[in-house]
């Protein structure tokens, strides 16, 4: 009975150890490929509301272009 639940334990460690090992190794190429990107801002808009008790209402509008 001890046997199995430390095999049960072990089969299950290790599919979770596989499972990790592919989403890190997947993963790590997504990133490099995100660092390639070039982007330029074409615009910033920003309007700031002050309210009479002190709140302050920012809203910012950005147009980017992603190349």
């Amino acid at each position: 009975m001890i046997k199995s639940k430390i095999s049960r334990f072990f089969s299950r460690f290790s599919a979770l150890c596989c499972v990790v090992i592919i989403v890190c190794l997947s993963a790590a190429p997504l990133k490099a490929y995100a660092d390639n990107k070039v982007y330029r801002v074409d615009s910033a808009n920003f309007d700031i509301t002050l309210s009479e008790n002190g709140n302050a209402t920012i809203t910012e509008s950005w147009n980017v272009t992603y190349i």
